[in-house]
């Protein structure tokens, strides 16, 4: 299951929800933080940004980063030197590519800006090179910087294969969201308001039968799941 910012790293705790299926049983469990906050893994940047000092160096004495915060490029540093993080600002405000790095010096994640808003796809790499988690922008709700997302999220397994995809509102889980196995079979398929499981979830085996059935409200379990009382 998944959920944009560890990955935005800086953890908001929501008692939100995801659905964990396994081939022998499916659960719908707790995770504490929201999707948006899952997802960019970049905005670590911001608070770069904010308090840190271009003087500030490791032990060693690597430089942890260089650049101006408000205007041209802002760079930050592990310490082994390999650039962590990158980005273009003005007047204060991201503008562009956001960038940041494994430390093999391999693309972590990429995030797009126009004048401090998000815009387009965002998107978190495995350190092989593919497709992790993106997310394609339609539009952003709040202030400048805010990750209140409207668009649609995905999630991959690493060999490109889908995992999850849905839909976002002001950067939380919407709508019908469905996860598949790594076969591409249906896996777990049902429905988010404000980032919380409303209405009915199912669970799949992989042969396509149904495993659970649940009817959720406002997150919670509303009725008992049918199977759990079937004798087997």
């Amino acid at each position: 299951g998944f959920g944009i910012l560890e990955y935005l790293l800086i953890g908001i705790t929501n008692n939100h929800y995801i659905a964990s299926y396994s081939t022998k049983s499916c659960h719908i469990q707790p995770m504490n933080v929201p999707f948006i906050r899952q997802f960019i893994a970049i905005a670590a940047c911001f608070t770069i940004c904010t308090c840190a000092t271009a003087q500030d160096t490791y032990p060693n004495g690597q430089v942890k980063h260089s650049g101006d915060m408000s205007n041209g490029e802002y760079v930050s540093y592990y310490e082994n030197g390999q650039i962590k993080s990158k980005v273009h600002r003005v007047h204060d405000e991201p503008d562009g590519v956001e960038s940041e790095f494994y430390e093999s010096g391999k693309i972590k994640a990429k995030t797009n800006w126009k004048k401090g808003v998000m815009s387009g796809e965002c998107t978190r790499y495995y350190e092989s090179g593919k497709i992790q988690r993106k997310i394609k922008v339609t539009s952003v709700s709040g202030p400048v910087q805010s990750t209140d997302v409207n668009g649609e999220g995905f999630e991959y397994y690493e060999d490109g294969t889908l995992k999850e995809k849905g839909s976002l509102a002001e950067g939380k889980q919407t709508g019908i969201w469905i996860s598949y196995y790594p076969s591409g079979k249906l896996k777990v398929k049902g429905g988010y308001l404000n980032g919380k499981k409303d209405g009915e979830w199912i669970g799949y085996d992989e042969d396509g039968k149904v495993k659970e059935q649940a009817v959720f409200k406002n997150g919670e379990r509303a009725s008992k799941d049918p199977a759990a009382e079937t004798p087997h």
